[in-house]
């Protein structure tokens, strides 16, 4: 229980307001994408995928700079990108909030998980702090089309 004197939260409250908070708001905030030629990287067309996150923490610092010997806590968010169709992962894009998406994988629908990690939440048993986002390019002119489910 929070003592209302104090300014602090206790372990068990700071925990009900992550998942609270996460309940009501998601970690993918914006999503786009922009259709490429070949290029030094890629010898075909390519839609590379841009995800934006939800910013938490952005104030924090200020804090430690009124008492260095505060510590905030550890938190990261990380994102793994797979293909539906047969499950396939792509390491080379693992925690990174871009994507591409080759030529000859225009129609096939893929899918970016980003979760969020923080010491202060133990136990997340509903992946209350996780995120999903289904995607595909639809043809090299950069039509995209998402989903937070498959479309019927």
């Amino acid at each position: 229980m929070r003592l209302v004197t104090s300014p602090n939260f206790c372990s068990p409250c700071i925990e009900g307001l992550w998942l609270s908070l996460f309940r009501r708001v998601g970690l993918i905030d914006t999503f786009g994408g922009a259709a490429h030629p070949p290029d030094d990287h890629l010898d075909k067309n390519h839609t590379v995928i841009t995800l934006g996150f939800l910013s938490l923490g952005q104030f924090r610092g200020q804090d430690q700079d009124e008492d260095p010997d505060l510590e905030s806590p550890k938190e990261h968010v990380s994102v793994t990108y797979s293909k539906l169709e047969d499950e396939k992962k792509y390491p080379e894009f693992q925690d990174s909030s871009e994507f591409v998406i080759k030529e000859e994988d225009y129609g096939k629908w893929f899918r970016a998980d980003v979760q969020f990690h923080t010491e202060e939440v133990r136990n997340d048993p509903h992946n209350t702090l996780t995120n999903g986002l289904l995607f595909m390019a639809l043809a090299p002119i950069g039509e995209l089309v998402f989903a937070e489910e498959l479309p019927e």
